[in-house]
């Protein structure tokens, strides 16, 4: 996961480099995720949604940015509108006393 974020600005789609960084075809890759109704690209921002509300939930001493940046997002306003359409709430509302928990 790590390590494919860190090339997502390239200009190849994330389902393309998924599939070359564990040696499989795209078809094969798209084949593995048939059964779970979402695809590469939806599984991988999923799990990037749950990290940065998990890094937010620990209070972070950076920035939203900073976390957002940190979890492979290339874009603030992207992560921002994901963000709360996933969790119904913005990052920063994870910074307060009353923080909503993920679901």
């Amino acid at each position: 996961f790590r390590n494919v974020t860190g090339v997502q600005t390239c200009a190849l789609p994330i389902s393309r480099l998924v599939a070359q960084r564990h040696g499989l075809s795209e078809r094969a890759l798209q084949r593995l995720f048939a059964g779970t109704g979402k695809s590469c690209a939806q599984m991988l921002l999923e799990a990037r949604l749950l990290a940065a509300h998990a890094l937010l939930g620990r209070r972070p001493t950076g920035t939203i940015a900073d976390v957002a940046f940190a979890c492979g997002f290339d874009s603030l306003s992207s992560f921002y509108r994901n963000f709360r359409a996933r969790f119904g709430h913005a990052p920063g509302d994870l910074l307060g006393s009353d923080a909503p928990q993920a679901r």
